[in-house]
């Protein structure tokens, strides 16, 4: 245990190398819920959890599980990890879900095959985005697409109708949180001070292989939306 006058984060710190140190403070910097994905049904947990990869590789910190069919469970062969760094939300509706971005500030859009759909490029990112990605079989629901703000579509070229689902969240979500970082200031992208120190606090915690004897919970958040 550490004295009330201890800084939380210092005493975390202290039993980490400068390098890992580093190296926290270097990954929480660069998170970022202005783009967040929902992933609607997905049958394949793999496909998921590749998903997860994804968004860790990316900076992305807030991912939405909509479990319309199946628990979703997280496979580590696949995700390497990744959703231990992340914030994953499980919704048991896709109603539920879209209330609660749209209560936090999103613009949802959904990935569609149908007519009209924007291009992927002309995404408006002028506003927190939510980009839903659909199952395997059917894609996005129809109650998805009734509800959402917009539909996109990433342009192919070739015979095939549709990427596979990782591969399709991979290439939209880089495209375009690589669009949000050239157009959105840094200070409206990236987390709060009080959000960052929270995120670091839980990096260290995890961390630590004997975190859970240290009887340290992480602090919540007093922030009910990362944006203003």
């Amino acid at each position: 245990m550490f004295k009330d006058s201890t800084d939380p984060k210092s005493f975390l710190e202290s039993f980490l190398t400068e390098s890992r140190k580093k190296r926290i403070a270097e990954v929480a910097a660069e998170r970022t819920r202005w783009v967040l994905p929902v992933l609607e049904g997905i049958y394949d947990q793999g496909n998921t959890n590749a998903v997860l990869r994804t968004c860790d590789g990316l900076g992305i910190l807030s991912v939405e599980v909509i479990e319309t069919s199946q628990n979703f469970k997280v496979a580590n062969r696949i995700s390497q990890g990744a959703s231990g760094w992340l914030e994953v939300q499980k919704r048991s509706s896709t109603r539920e879900c879209f209330e609660s971005l749209r209560s936090r500030g999103y613009r949802i859009a959904v990935s569609s095959l149908e007519e009209p759909s924007d291009d992927l490029e002309g995404l408006d990112l002028s506003q927190p985005l939510a980009l839903v990605f659909g199952n395997e079989k059917q894609g996005c629901s129809r109650e998805a697409h009734a509800l959402a703000d917009c539909r996109f579509k990433i342009p192919m070229v070739g015979m095939s109708q549709s990427y596979n689902i990782s591969v399709a969240a991979a290439l939209a979500l880089y495209s375009t949180l690589r669009k949000a970082r050239d157009q959105i200031p840094p200070e409206k992208l990236k987390l709060h001070a009080e959000d960052l120190h929270a995120l670091e606090l839980r990096y260290c915690l995890k961390s630590i292989p004997f975190a859970d004897k240290l009887n340290f919970p992480p602090q919540p958040s007093k922030h009910s939306t990362p944006f203003a």
